[in-house]
């Protein structure tokens, strides 16, 4: 498993200042979520909140609430949903009815992270099943993916790109992943999970995404533009897709 202390190394490399804008929850508060679950934590998740579970720093996932007390808050409550398929990690800020989970019918430690909508225990089977969207393939990735996109994708004078398909095709990422790695000379980061997977080579980052029942993405930025212009234009080709300029994060 990757331990979120080098989840922590990785982005120090791009922030210094990292460590000190991170906090963990202590020992005491995550007994507590333990006994108010009934059971232990996933270790990747127990992880988490011993490296930052108080404060995730300038990291920022669809303006969840991650903190140990906002979780520890809602399964005080006795309308808290069992845990059994799904483990309650945070809060939406912006939107309080859509909520990040771990998905703990995956084997661990590649727990997916999903969100969806506050319900019961009556409605979780027709709230998930209709409601339930991907967040990411795992934690680490979750918390690597914007440190990654904000140093390596985007900044000062880049003009990344992104690539989407128009239809899903199942397993096109894995298709994809073999002829980036041979003709691009790209290299896999360490925090890539199955749907989500993030490459780099000393002139070239890229981000490819493929989430369930979503046509494939690919974000891209290379150092010479008019290379960059002909790689996009060869992978469009190839795909039968469409570039365009993707938002700042």
């Amino acid at each position: 498993m990757i331990s979120f202390d080098e989840v922590v190394a990785y982005i120090t490399d791009y922030d210094p200042q990292f460590p000190g804008a991170i906090e963990g929850a202590s020992s005491g508060e995550i007994a507590e979520l333990e006994a108010l679950i009934g059971g232990e934590l996933p270790e990747v998740y127990r992880d988490f909140l011993a490296v930052m579970g108080r404060n995730i720093g300038w990291i920022d996932v669809q303006h969840f609430d991650f903190r140990v007390g906002t979780v520890i808050e809602y399964y005080r409550r006795d309308s808290a949903i069992p845990v059994r398929r799904f483990l309650r990690i945070g809060s939406d800020t912006k939107d309080p009815s859509l909520n990040p989970h771990l998905q703990l019918s995956y084997v661990a430690p590649e727990l997916e992270v999903v969100a969806f909508p506050g319900c019961t225990p009556a409605t979780l089977a027709e709230i998930t099943a209709g409601y339930m969207k991907p967040v990411a393939g795992s934690m680490q990735e979750m918390i690597s993916r914007p440190a990654f996109r904000i140093f390596e994708i985007f900044g000062p004078g880049r003009r990344p790109v992104i690539i989407r398909t128009a239809v899903h095709e199942s397993g096109q990422i894995d298709r994809l992943e073999s002829m980036l790695l041979e003709q691009y000379g790209l290299q896999p980061v360490f925090w890539s999970s199955r749907p989500v997977r993030g490459y780099t080579s000393p002139n070239m980052a890229m981000e490819v995404a493929q989430l369930i029942g979503r046509p494939l993405e690919i974000l891209m930025r290379v150092d010479n533009s008019e290379e960059q212009d002909r790689i996009a234009r060869a992978l469009a080709r190839q795909l039968k897709a469409q570039i365009s300029s993707p938002p700042a994060p």
